[in-house]
């Protein structure tokens, strides 16, 4: 009977019902689309254009979460009839929608670059149109937000949703002051990430033995070590800088091979990943610790990254690996808390990468929580373990991680031994999909591998079981979005790597945390 009811349900509410809608929505995409290839804009068009690019992004997740999916589960339906109730409504928007954007084609049309009009014809023309474009512009904004009042979109970020999925088509120069805090935070750490790129590159070509001298720069004497992490196999320990702040240190080991050009590059990395995780407007998002300084470790031959932990906490920070091998009734997480955890670090990692970054290193060592009342705090999980993180360009030059067999449990199977295929971003996506299944299942990678097992052969079994059990454990929703990044199928979409990871993973677990909390 109740499998009736579904069908019954079910019934007239596929797209087909909703053609006039998606038509509507295809038209505005369309005239969107039209604002991202014109250039060479004043300063006021060009805020004008980002602001349209951004409006575009968010739409297009609206689309997504009320009208591109099947009607499978009976939440799909209560949203879809929900939807169908208020079409006319929605259409009559949409609507209004495309005829402000059509009322600001003239003004897009003569700030082209094609039109034949000079440069002084053009400003004055647009001069007299601003009024009128910040009208139609107000009446946009107020129009979808009335939109996403009637119909929520469930991610809890919209903002960092908008910078990872618009980003690609919004210039450097755009001004910062009209976005808001968390989207004009990312595109500041993606200039920042250009600038330490240009320095280190004019260096490497001049060849600059000496590196410029920053307040980062810290003596080892400065360092107490009061304990290591046993579980990080000895690139991590705890201790006290100047004496009294409680530090994370992280240890990136270097031989005599660091010598002339690429001594210069892979020096200059370390210090520019010490400036990258120290600088002050990083969006709140991306859960990192802050990077306090670095210090040359001579008698040792490895610089130590120090990193501030959280305030007010019981004890050393715990790492994702060592709650999952040491599980006990105050550090079982419910599972709107493992939702958390993924939202929480998938969203880090979209942003890492949106900002120009590739992290190599991701695994359940490299997970660390704050310790309060004697239990983690699931909400604020750190990734860590940046000592092999590296700019995300073709002719940026790669060190190969330590090979482990413990640690290549996490590394795609192309990612291993051997020159191999150079680092992208698809693998550090891998990385995270093994991560996830170990979140999801609550237990370790390391249960799934046996002896002789190859990269590959491990690959095949962590996707079987993962098919098999996760749907049990986290859901189906949670289990598609941990397929997806073992089996490479976000590479193979027609959107840049970053923005399928954001809309296949970040957004499906964004809308699972939105459920728990509903």
């Amino acid at each position: 009977m109740a499998s009736l009811e579904y069908q019954i349900g079910a019934a007239g509410l596929g797209l087909g019902a909703f053609s006039t809608t998606a038509d509507l929505l295809s038209a505005c995409s369309k005239m969107y689309d039209l604002w991202k290839s014109v250039q060479g804009l004043d300063a006021h068009m060009e805020t004008l254009r980002a602001k349209l690019i951004l409006q575009q992004a968010l739409l297009e997740q609206w689309q997504r979460e009320w009208l591109d999916f099947s009607v499978s589960e009976r939440q799909a339906i209560h949203k879809r009839r929900f939807l169908k109730d208020h079409k006319a409504t929605v259409e009559t928007t949409l609507e209004a929608l495309k005829k402000l954007l059509g009322d600001l084609e003239p003004l897009r049309v003569i700030a082209a670059p094609e039109k034949s009009l000079s440069a002084a014809q053009k400003l004055h023309w647009v001069t007299r149109q601003v009024s009128s474009s910040e009208k139609a512009l107000g009446e946009i904004e107020s129009l979808l937000s009335s939109l996403y009042r009637l119909f929520p979109i469930s991610t809890p970020n919209t903002t960092v949703s908008q910078a990872v999925l618009a980003l690609d088509s919004l210039p450097d120069s755009v001004s910062l002051s009209s976005l808001q805090t968390a989207l004009g935070h990312t595109i500041s750490l993606r200039r920042f990430r250009r600038g330490l790129d240009e320095d280190l590159e004019k260096r490497v070509a001049e060849f600059l033995q000496v590196l410029p001298t920053t307040r980062l720069e810290l003596k080892p004497e400065q360092v107490t070590i009061t304990s290591h992490d046993d579980i990080s196999a000895g690139f991590r320990s705890f201790g006290l800088l100047d004496g009294t702040v409680k530090v994370v240190i992280e240890w990136k080991k270097y031989d005599a091979s660091w010598q002339g050009q690429k001594g210069i590059r892979l020096r200059g990395r370390i210090h520019n990943i010490a400036q990258f995780l120290h600088c002050d407007f990083k969006p709140d998002e991306l859960l990192t610790l802050k990077c306090l300084g670095v210090f040359d470790d001579t008698e040792h031959s490895r610089y130590g990254f120090v990193f501030s932990q959280p305030t007010n906490t019981d004890s050393n920070m715990v790492s994702l690996r060592q709650l999952l091998d040491q599980r006990t009734a105050e550090t079982l997480p419910a599972l709107e808390d493992r939702y958390s955890v993924c939202y929480n670090l998938s969203l880090s990692l979209a942003i890492l990468h949106t900002a120009g970054w590739l992290h190599k290193s991701i695994r359940s060592h490299n997970v660390l929580f704050p310790v309060r009342g004697g239990r983690p705090v699931w909400t604020q999980p750190y990734l860590v373990g940046f000592d092999f993180s590296r700019l995300d360009a073709v002719d940026e030059s790669s060190e190969k991680p330590e090979q482990s067999t413990r640690f290549n449990l996490y590394r795609h199977p192309s990612a291993q031994n051997g020159p191999g295929e150079g680092y992208r971003p698809v693998f550090d996506v891998y990385s995270f999909g093994v991560l996830m299944a170990e979140v999801g299942l609550w237990r370790s990678a390391w249960k799934l591998w046996s002896d002789g097992m190859t990269a590959t052969g491990f690959r095949d079994n962590i996707i079987s079981k993962s098919n098999d059990w996760l749907a049990h454990y986290a859901g189906q929703p949670f289990k598609e979005a941990v397929l997806k990044c073992l089996s490479g199928e976000l590479e193979k979409t027609t959107y840049p790597i970053h923005r399928a990871f954001y809309i296949e993973v970040v957004e499906v677990l964004g809308r699972l945390v939105e459920d728990q909390i509903s």
